[in-house]
């Protein structure tokens, strides 16, 4: 089999969340968020490298802050686009086709992943070509007009709210991406232009745990379960 390569897009700003710096490089835990994202990877058996994906004007000095931390698997450090589906793309173009077989894409800011749920997404995606971690909503959704008026009530059984990783065949993600690009399409997450190409999407169950980090409340929350995990 050839490899599994996990791509990380990093070049997020904390504006939403309130901090002058790079939310990534926020600490928790007495590390940056980005750091204990990688830490998951690194300890991940099927994770064989990691590509990062930084601000183009920062991808110098972040790649020295994390190699100060001594990781022991392959990471790439590459320069991100203006957009995140641009970042994902840059770091994607740095890939070798002929010897990876899956793209594993996951936040910079979701560092409470949990190895197991990186390697079902992994061994799904094997199987099917394209999977993505999602758990149950919970609230029941409203489908809502631009003057602030309900238009329908969506069937809360049937919805899911997505996470990453998110995890499909080399080849898959490479046509998703030439296509999005020639329609010039955006989407809200990697499998969305995997679903334009016709191919069906595996939802492998996620973790209320593994949220990613937007808001001064979300930082809170990432300590406390950082210190209930010990």
């Amino acid at each position: 089999m050839g490899l599994v390569t996990a791509i990380i897009p990093a070049a997020g700003s904390g504006r939403r969340i309130g901090s002058s710096s790079y939310k990534q490089f926020i600490e928790i835990g007495r590390k940056p968020i980005v750091v204990h994202t990688l830490e998951r990877f690194q300890q991940s058996s099927v994770i064989d490298e990691i590509v990062m994906v930084f601000p183009p004007d920062k991808v110098e000095e972040f790649s020295g802050r994390i190699a100060a931390y001594g990781f022991h698997k392959s990471i790439r450090f590459v320069a991100g686009g203006e957009r995140r589906q641009d970042s994902v793309h840059q770091g994607f173009l740095s890939l070798n086709g002929q010897e990876t077989d899956i793209v594993v894409i996951h936040d910079a800011v979701r560092p409470l992943v949990e190895a197991n749920l990186i390697q079902q997404v992994v061994e799904k995606a094997r199987l099917t070509g394209a999977a993505i971690a999602a758990i149950q909503a919970v609230d029941t959704i409203k489908e809502v007009s631009s003057q602030d008026v309900v238009v329908a009530t969506l069937n809360r059984p049937a919805l899911r709210q997505v996470q990453t990783p998110q995890a499909f065949a080399y080849p898959i993600f490479s046509e998703a991406l030439q296509k999005a690009y020639a329609d010039g399409y955006y989407g809200t997450d990697d499998s969305s232009l995997v679903e334009r190409v016709g191919i069906q999407v595996t939802v492998v169950p996620g973790s209320p745990f593994n949220i990613k980090i937007t808001t001064p409340a979300d930082v809170r929350f990432a300590e406390f379960i950082l210190r209930e995990r010990g």
